[in-house]
């Protein structure tokens, strides 16, 4: 230990600033670079400009007793360390209700379980630098928040704060949807980017019968040059009948008038059913008169002969403005970044791009709500996927065909570095899904060699070779370093292959009760159902034996393809099962040491204390619930007094590991 602290106390001050770059993650938190900071004395120096290049003030209110910013300068005051900064978030704070400090703290726990996840999933959306992201919970419907603190004096000590940083690159805004005007001032004088998380343009939300012009310091926010990525709330309608022309304020942003606007992410949110509302919605949306409407003549600025250069667009959810709107208003041949809800409309026009090569510079495609399985629809997609050139990161959910797979591994294959797929199809539709079956699998290894994340849904079968094959076929993508696998199981034959003219009526027609489902369906259930620690090892094991995995998140669910399953309402049925499905992450760090942990212990817990009400007394256990405890003796035999914990996973398929 004390050679290995000699021989990096050697090491030139140019080195060790070379490991602390390497060691900066672009995470929120970056663990590592801390750790190595507190090394030594030597270490902290070389780590301050990496340490400091981001920092993160969280505000209860500008102007409380105890505000962070008076500590962080007194911190950045020591050595000169401001000249080091180049990010800075300002986001909101609440503390001193206890309810909302223990449902933090609730919201911390979940998070530390989903950090990675949700890192995983940023990297899908904007195309820049994490800590400038949005939230995974930011881009949830309704999730407009903080405080609004509309007096600009009580901002002067932050606009002093980020005056007194010469090398301010990035302000990350996620304070309410104000935006001062003495920060606005600073950030513009120093050519800084503004990345708003909660944009919200106040004055356009207006009277039916009395238009107005927008508020100057509004206009001057949206027109800023250092406005840089935006996510916002649209919606038709506020309380009271009043009319919202945000999403249509922001489209004029992005024709032109915000000149160096990049992002734009659109969350709908959806109306109160106020009487006011109903009656607005009844007299509809009347078009907006732009943002000085008693001009006749608009200003240079407010038309619309610019247009944009967005790099990412992205669509929470079904906005009043669809695709085909956007893209009058900004060069597609400059996006990089898509995510969108998938309509037949939309997918028309976006085929139509594709094949004009008009979204050549597109890499990173999401598309959700994929529910078109027409031979139009699917015809589309195929056109799109062929037109598309050299995706790296990859969406899909909903229907997926295997042909349009296909086409995914030949157009896509050599490119794609992150795959998220989550096939399924409405109830009534007998059109084959996409199975990540072993040959499908192996087939996605052989086209896929640059794969660094997957997130596939595979079907249990008890661990048998079937199974099995579908892990090891994962094993042979060389690159892959992180997996989430959502391991399905079915209670009954599977609907999805199942043929009513050859196999005849499926046997849950007649069940409409968890108690009643056959004895042979429920023990296949339970088997492929339980997940414990030692197979969410064996499972990192075999898929790690010949690449470089280091993260894996397993998800036992039941399959549902139907839409009234036997139990599937009955809460005490899905407990029971949740007792048997528990999710695991496997991770190996850097000294290569391996760690399991189980995700939502808490849940667990709930589902024991329902076996636990159920069977601890068999005097006065319901006797419609004895096939429960009947099928978990039957694969499990009793071994203690408290026989439901006497539980293990099926282990795979000898040979496999």
């Amino acid at each position: 230990m004390t050679a290995s602290t000699a021989s990096l106390e050697t090491l030139p001050l140019l080195i060790l600033e070379r490991i602390c770059e390497y060691l900066d993650n672009d995470s929120e938190k970056r663990c590592s670079l801390w750790a190595f900071s507190l090394t030594s004395r030597c270490c902290c120096s070389a780590a301050a400009a990496q340490r400091f290049c981001q920092i993160k003030l969280e505000l209860i209110a500008p102007e409380e007793p105890d505000n962070p910013l008076r500590r962080w300068a007194e911190v950045l005051e020591r050595n000169g360390n401001h000249r080091y900064v180049r990010r800075l978030k300002v986001t909101y704070a609440r503390r001193g209700d206890k309810r909302w400090e223990k449902y933090l703290l609730r919201q911390y726990e979940e998070t530390e379980e989903e950090k990675d996840e949700e890192d995983w999933e940023m990297r899908r959306s904007f195309d820049m630098n994490t800590f400038c992201r949005p939230s995974k919970s930011r881009l949830k419907e309704n999730s407009r928040g903080g405080i609004i603190y509309n007096l600009d004096d009580i901002w002067m000590p932050l606009g002093r704060f980020i005056g007194q940083l010469p090398g301010i690159q990035d302000l990350v805004w996620d304070y309410g949807g104000y935006m001062p005007p003495s920060i606005l001032s600073v950030i513009s004088a120093k050519g800084c980017r503004l990345h708003m998380h909660r944009f919200h343009l106040r004055s356009l939300v207006q009277h039916r019968d009395s238009p107005q012009p927008i508020h100057p310091d509004h206009y001057a926010l949206a027109t800023s040059p250092s406005l840089f990525s935006i996510v916002v709330d649209v919606t038709s309608f506020e309380s009271g009948g009043m009319l919202n022309y945000t999403e249509e304020g922001v489209m004029r942003m992005v024709a032109g008038v915000a000149p160096n606007l990049a992002h734009v992410c659109l969350v709908p949110t959806r109306a109160s059913s106020e009487l006011g509302n109903f009656e607005a919605w009844r007299l509809g949306k009347p078009a907006w008169s732009g943002f000085f409407p008693s001009e006749t003549i608009e200003t240079e600025a407010n038309q619309l002969a610019i247009v944009g250069n967005l790099r990412s667009l992205v669509f929470i959810g079904h906005t009043r403005n669809g695709i085909d709107s956007w893209a009058r208003l900004t060069d597609f041949s400059r996006l990089r970044c898509l995510i969108m809800p998938w309509r037949l409309k939309y997918g028309v026009l976006l085929a139509e791009l594709a094949t004009r090569d008009v979204l050549r510079s597109l890499r990173t495609l999401t598309l959700s709500e994929i529910e078109d399985e027409t031979d139009q629809g699917q015809e589309k997609m195929k056109q799109l996927f062929e037109g598309l050139d050299r995706l790296q990161f990859l969406t899909l959910e909903g229907y997926i065909s295997n042909e349009t797979f296909d086409i995914i591994l030949c157009c896509h294959g050599g490119s794609l570095r992150n795959l998220s797929m989550e096939p399924h199809r409405d109830y009534d539709s007998q059109n084959p899904l996409v199975v990540f079956s072993e040959a499908v699998v192996q087939r996605m290894a052989e086209k896929c060699p640059n794969l660094e994340q997957v997130q596939l849904p595979i079907n249990r079968t008890r661990g048998d070779i079937q199974e099995t094959g579908i892990y090891r076929a994962l094993s042979r993508l060389p690159r892959l370093k992180r997996a989430f696998l959502e391991l399905r199981y079915s209670i009954g034959p599977d609907e999805e292959f199942w043929n009513e003219e050859k196999d005849g009526e499926h046997p849950f027609t007649l069940y409409l009760e968890a108690q009643e489902i056959p004895f042979v369906y429920l023990r296949e259930a339970f088997s492929n159902g339980a997940v414990d620690a030692s197979l969410a090892l064996s499972i990192f094991n075999l898929i790690s034996s010949g690449g470089s995995l280091t993260y894996l998140r397993l998800e036992p669910s039941r399959k549902i393809t139907t839409g009234n399953p036997p139990g599937q309402f009955l809460c005490m049925f899905r407990n029971m099962l949740r007792w048997f499905n528990r999710s695991w992450v496997c991770k190996r760090d850097i000294r290569d040491r391996l760690t399991v942990r189980e995700l939502d212990e808490k849940g667990t817990v709930v589902a024991g204390k329902e076996w636990e009400y159920q069977f601890s007394d068999e005097e006065e256990g319901r006797e419609e619930d004895e096939i429960f405890g009947d099928v978990f003796r039957d694969i499990w035999p009793q071994k203690t007094s408290k026989w439901w914990n006497d539980w293990e996973s099926l282990p795979l398929s000898e040979g496999s590991v």
